[in-house]
């Protein structure tokens, strides 16, 4: 009866360990950056007051990731799902845009997709000069809002779905019909509060449940 009783103890103390053990989701945090391939296209052709459209060829890393992205490499490939990004005219607030992913393959398996759905322009220089160098050289920057929409890989795997992107793009135009050049940040970060794991806490529930079962039963029998 002795070693039933210690047998039943050491079973409950293992279930209140396992259930006060927190478990953390994975806090995604980092940022790397990329620029586009090719020549960047305006639907105004120069950067004025009503572009509302810019597209890409394609893109290509260029900053190596930090802190959780630190697979992110140069040699890790990037596409975009939607080569054309929409523009919020002006400083009026975010709006709703694309929706567009982010996809980046840091190899091995490890693979980071990104969705964004709404922007805001937060600064809009109009270009007017017409010599580089001169006054007047245009400049666009924009601000993408999405999460991390999904993450695969011995790496990535692990990563919490849904945390917070942002997605900085600068572009700048050195006089009219001059090329427009870009680049492009993408950070993520969270908090992540840990809670114990809902399985744990139904194992500690049954485990609890037989204690008590049993402790009837004993005082019964005496």
């Amino acid at each position: 009866m002795k070693a039933l009783t210690y047998v039943a103890g050491a079973a409950v103390a293992a279930m209140v360990a396992i259930a006060a053990t927190p478990s953390y989701a994975v806090a995604v945090t980092g940022s790397f950056g990329f620029v586009p391939t090719g020549t960047v296209v305006l639907d105004t052709g120069d950067i004025t007051a009503g572009t509302l459209l810019k597209t890409y060829p394609g893109i290509s890393i260029n900053v190596a990731g930090t802190q959780d992205l630190t697979l992110v490499t140069s040699l890790s490939t990037a596409a975009l799902s939607s080569p054309t990004f929409d523009i919020a005219p002006g400083t009026t607030g975010p709006i709703a845009t694309g929706p567009f992913q982010v996809a980046v393959d840091a190899g091995g398996g490890d693979v980071l997709i990104f969705a964004f759905d709404t922007t805001q322009t937060t600064d809009r220089q109009v270009t007017t000069a017409t010599v580089p160098g001169q006054p007047g050289a245009g400049f666009l920057a924009s601000q993408f809002t999405g999460t991390l929409f999904a993450a695969s890989g011995p790496n990535f795997g692990a990563f919490d779905l849904g945390t917070p992107a942002l997605l900085a793009q600068d572009c700048n135009q050195p006089a009219t019909g001059g090329v427009v050049n870009c680049s492009d940040t993408l950070a993520v970060g969270s908090v992540i509060v840990p809670t114990p794991e809902p399985g744990s806490l139904a194992l500690l529930g049954s485990a609890l449940a037989g204690f008590g079962l049993y402790r009837r039963r004993r005082q019964t029998a005496a």
